[in-house]
């Protein structure tokens, strides 16, 4: 039988997450200071560009089936783009 859409959804989300979650441990580990010396200026702006791209994941969870971006008008509204 053929994978659905929601399987492969979950096959390869599982397989994504696990990819992330590991690189987030490898990420925990440059807080080992015997080993690295970081200020708190250069996590500061590691966990700003995490947060954004954490948004970014979520907000496109939260559009259209379709997750097409919105195109740019000052004076009409936003439509998909083809």
């Amino acid at each position: 039988m053929a994978e659905d859409k929601h399987d492969r959804f979950q096959r390869v989300a599982t397989k994504r997450m696990g990819n992330i979650l590991h690189d987030l441990d490898l990420l925990k580990n440059l807080s080992n200071r015997s080993t690295y010396e970081y200020t708190e200026s250069d996590t500061q702006v590691m966990f700003d560009a995490l947060d954004r791209a954490m948004a970014e994941v979520k907000a496109s969870f939260k559009r259209a089936p379709d997750n097409r971006r919105a195109a740019f008008s000052f004076t009409a509204p936003a439509h998909p783009e083809p």
